[in-house]
Order: C-alpha cells, then sequence, then structure tokens
C-alpha cells in the first residue's frame, strides 16, 4: 500500500486530456482513483471546500483573477495548519505563470502544461514528503519547467524573471511538443480503461463507480457504457448521482438503445424511491425524464401517470398524458388512463362514456373498472357500480379491497359488524 492512498486530491482542470492526464499521473503515484474529487467549475470547488479537506488542490490559475490561487488561499484558511494542504497551480503560459508567481506564498508549486510526467511526478512526491514530515520553512513558489536536454534527467524548476523568459519559452515550447500529443492521451485513456475492467473483474464495485463516474466527463469510451456506470450506481446506493449521470446522459450526442433504456429504467426506481420517501415532487422530476430518454414507453408512461393520480397530482397526470405517440391513441392503455384521468378531474360523465366505451369494447382492467365505479356512485348508479364491483372483484381476488365499498351486501356487513352506536345519555 503506498503512502500516498490515503491522501485527498481536488482538481479543477477544464482542459479534458489534461483531466485525464492528471488522473494517470496522480494513480500512478499511488493515489486512490476513489480519492480523487474533480470539479468543473471553480464556484463548485470553492463550496465543496466548505467541507471536503484535500491534502492537495491542483487547480488552473484562471486568468487575471487567478481563482485558482484564490481556491488554494481558501483551503489554506479553512485548515488551519491541520493538514498542511499542498496548492498546485496549473498555468497556460508565462503570462499566467508569473501571475501565479506572484499571488503569494499559499502556493506552492506552479506548473506549466505540457510537464513531462517524471518532472510532474518528482515534485508532486517531493512536496508531500515536505508535508509529512511537517517541514515549516517557508516554500517559494516555482514554476516546473522541463529542461528537455538536462544530463541529470531529474526533475527540475526554474524561477520565473524577465531575464530569463526567452530562454522559458523556448524550453517549454520544446517540450509541448515532445510531451503531450494524441499519443499521451491516448494512452491515459487506455490505463483508465483498463483500470476499471479490472476493478469490475474482481468485483470491487465502489472503486469501479469512482473511477467511472469521475471518467464519464472525458472519455466516450466509457460513456458508451453508461448501462452499467448505472447500475454500479445503484449496486453502491448511489441513487443521488442519478440527476448528475442524468445530465452527462443528455450530453451524449450518440445514445444507443440499450443507453436509453438503461437511463429510463434507472429514472423510475427513482422516482418509486421518492415516492416511498414522500416526495411527490421528486418523483415527477424523474419520470418526466423517464418518460423523455424512452421516447415515451407506454409503460413508463402508464405507471408514470397512475403514480401521480394516486398522489393527487392531476396536472402532472395530463402533462404525462398528453405525450402519448400517436400510434397508440386507440390502443388499451390510452383509453384506460382517459378514463381514469376523467374521472380524477371530476368529469363523471365524460368519464363513465369513456369508461363504458373502453368496457364494452372487451378491455378488462382493474384501474378502469375503479375509476368508473366511483364515477357511477357519485352519479348515483349504485346499481351499475356494484355490478361492475362484483365483477373486478371475481377477475382480481387481490384487489377485492378496493371494490368492497361499492357492493351493499359489504357495507351491511360491515354496518353490523361494527354495531348501532349508542345513544347519548341524556
Amino acid at each position: 500500500m503506498s503512502f500516498t492512498d490515503r491522501l485527498e486530491a481536488a482538481l479543477h482542470v477544464s482542459d479534458e486530456a489534461l483531466r485525464v492526464w492528471l488522473v494517470n499521473q496522480l494513480v500512478g503515484m499511488g493515489f486512490s482513483p476513489v480519492r480523487l474529487h474533480f470539479f468543473a467549475t471553480a464556484a463548485a470547488l470553492r463550496t465543496a471546500l466548505n467541507e471536503l479537506r484535500p491534502h492537495l488542490l491542483i487547480a488552473e490559475q484562471g486568468g487575471t483573477t487567478g481563482s485558482g490561487a484564490e481556491l488554494i488561499r481558501k483551503l489554506k484558511q479553512l485548515d488551519r495548519g491541520q493538514r498542511n494542504p499542498i496548492g498546485v497551480l496549473i498555468a497556460k503560459d508565462l503570462i499566467e505563470a508569473r501571475n501565479a508567481h506572484r499571488a503569494g506564498r499559499d502556493v506552492d508549486l506552479v506548473l506549466m502544461n505540457p510537464t513531462p510526467e517524471e518532472d510532474f511526478r518528482a515534485l508532486i512526491l517531493r512536496l508531500v514528503l515536505q508535508r509529512d514530515k511537517g517541514a515549516q520553512e517557508k516554500k517559494e513558489s516555482r514554476i516546473g519547467v522541463p529542461i528537455s536536454n538536462s544530463d541529470s534527467g531529474r526533475a527540475t524548476s526554474i524561477r520565473v524573471a524577465e531575464r530569463s523568459v526567452a530562454e522559458a519559452v523556448e524550453k517549454f515550447d520544446h517540450a509541448r511538443s515532445l510531451s503531450y500529443g494524441l499519443t499521451q492521451r491516448h494512452q491515459s485513456r487506455e490505463r483508465i480503461l483498463a483500470a476499471f475492467e479490472s476493478l469490475i473483474a474482481e468485483q470491487r464495485w465502489e472503486e469501479a463507480y469512482a473511477i467511472s463516474k469521475r471518467a464519464l466527463p472525458v472519455l466516450p469510451e466509457l460513456q458508451a457504457r453508461l448501462p452499467e456506470v448505472l447500475r454500479l450506481a445503484f449496486a453502491n446506493r448511489k441513487i443521488g448521482d442519478l440527476d448528475e449521470l442524468y445530465r452527462l446522459y443528455t450530453t451524449i450526442e450518440r445514445r444507443s438503445e440499450s443507453m436509453n433504456r438503461a437511463m429510463a429504467a434507472a429514472l423510475v426506481v427513482s422516482a418509486r424511491h421518492y415516492l416511498r420517501l414522500n416526495q411527490p415532487q421528486e418523483a415527477e422530476d424523474a419520470y418526466r425524464k423517464a418518460i423523455i430518454s424512452s421516447g415515451s414507453r407506454l409503460w413508463i408512461l402508464r405507471e408514470a401517470i397512475s403514480r401521480m393520480l394516486g398522489c393527487g397530482r392531476i396536472d402532472a397526470a395530463k402533462s404525462f398524458f398528453n405525450r402519448f405517440p400517436s400510434e397508440a391513441l386507440k390502443g388499451r392503455d390510452y383509453l384506460v388512463l382517459e378514463a381514469w384521468l376523467l374521472e380524477a378531474d371530476g368529469q363523471d360523465e365524460t368519464a363513465i362514456l369513456k369508461g363504458r366505451t373502453a368496457y364494452r369494447s372487451g378491455i378488462r382492467d382493474a384501474d378502469l373498472s375503479l375509476s368508473l365505479a366511483r364515477a357511477l356512485a357519485r352519479r348515483g348508479k349504485t346499481d351499475f357500480a356494484e355490478d361492475l364491483a362484483l365483477e373486478a372483484r371475481r377477475l382480481w381476488p387481490e384487489r377485492a379491497d378496493e371494490f368492497a365499498p361499492f357492493v351493499r351486501a359489504w357495507i351491511a356487513e360491515a354496518l353490523t359488524l361494527r354495531g348501532t352506536p349508542e345513544k347519548p345519555a341524556g
């Protein structure tokens, strides 16, 4: 076990290829994939720092405002010397590097993109070792500029000064042409995918999910395996991550049918979960996304409408009902849900008309019979409601209790068992 595998690292880097490269380097240095935290924006990381206390923070310099330096400063202010976190800035050019250099003593290291991996690893490990030893001496902010012709081959860094700008530009451009091309990106992708496969084979579901979630935004090869990632999310009880995964799903241009089915099914499970928690608004949102991602599959439409009617959200049910595909407007599900929706909306006469039409066409459905019985009873047509309820109790005995209130014999029996209430004294 590496001494770095217990360290938390937070990264804010917008460049896709650089994110992949950093993952590869840190994992290669012994950092655990589950302890690498990526943030798409500086604002997101700034908010997360209120709870997350990473040992290592790597951030972009962020132009003239120095957002990366501000993040490092905030981390060290919040830390108050407890973990002695390391702050590393990534500069895209020498102008940003000079600005970062002036950012103050909170910044431990400034690296220019690209930096050869040997230099990167040596510089980071040196800082980690200094941190672990509890070194208290003041460290100067340095810029790691690769010197490709170095005889020693060791990590080097030079101080930014006006007299050395021309020399640094030459060396930086030479390093860029050598160390960070398409080959490096391809190798990084292959290594991450190999790590994912290995974790799946070893049934290390938590680590497999952690690495897949972080790599999804930058790896199209992993995006194609979204159904597998969704299964991992549920296996790790990360149902709260589904919104984030759905947002990623919507950004994928070429979505396969299996991807659509998997996302829709996951959202349906999520909606049921919210209903059990008595959170109907969240359930409605999940069902709406499921309907969209599934292309308005009938089984999802029926469940969504029936569940919304069941918790009294008639407007939501109407909205979902309007998404029925044109080819299904005369089908069984449409006719059943139409009558049910009309009855739930208080349009009893129209509901009875539509329900009877469906019933006479040979459709036998427990929900249709129940909604029709309610409408008939409210209109005083108790004989018809009772006939319907008796047939329903025979066809669907598991739902007999739902139809019992419409059967007069049952009502009489219930009153007998309850007994006649005593008259008040006096």
